[in-house]
């Protein structure tokens, strides 16, 4: 089992869709896209085979996260997008180059993917995006972690950084 990771938009998974082998595709914004289906996102088809799921496995959706839960830990995600004008959003493309979070979280970063925008990813797999707009005046910032504790401080770092 492969993880691939695109940059973001739809357009981008559908061509490795396109190229064949692939189970299941989605992207931030909720658009999911199953093998044997048209390469293109589908919000119905979605809801109606997690409504299959729920009827099959005779168990509510919160159980079933549960299970997931169980199974692989906690998953806590945290996005906020910043508002910026053009000036510091062209000052945080270049700042972002030089910065590094793990000083300020007292840890050093496993690994960074330049994908689309920097994502510091740490040793125990949370991690945080700062990823300015191509087409907003906006810097979006992402965190994902297994506490709610390790979330609220990787996004501290991304905001303090945006904010300047």
């Amino acid at each position: 089992k492969k993880v691939l990771v695109t940059p973001v938009g739809f357009k981008y998974v559908a061509q490795h869709i396109l190229k064949g082998g692939v189970l299941m595709g989605g992207e931030e914004s909720g658009g999911i896209w199953v093998q044997g289906h048209i390469p293109e996102r589908d919000g119905a088809l979605m809801g109606c085979l997690l409504a299959e799921l729920i009827s099959y496995e005779g168990r509510g959706l919160g159980e079933l996260l549960d299970d997931l839960r169980k199974e692989y830990g906690e998953f806590l995600y945290w996005r906020e997008d910043v508002e910026v004008d053009e000036g510091r959003k062209r000052e945080i493309q270049k700042e972002l180059s030089f910065f590094d979070p793990g000083p300020r979280l007292g840890e050093k970063v496993k690994e960074i993917s330049r994908i689309d925008g920097l994502k510091y990813i740490f040793q125990d797999h949370s991690w945080l995006m700062i990823r300015p707009s191509g087409t907003e005046h906006v810097v979006r910032i992402y965190a994902e972690a297994s506490s709610e504790e390790r979330l609220k401080n990787l996004m501290e770092v991304g905001l303090d950084f945006v904010r300047g």
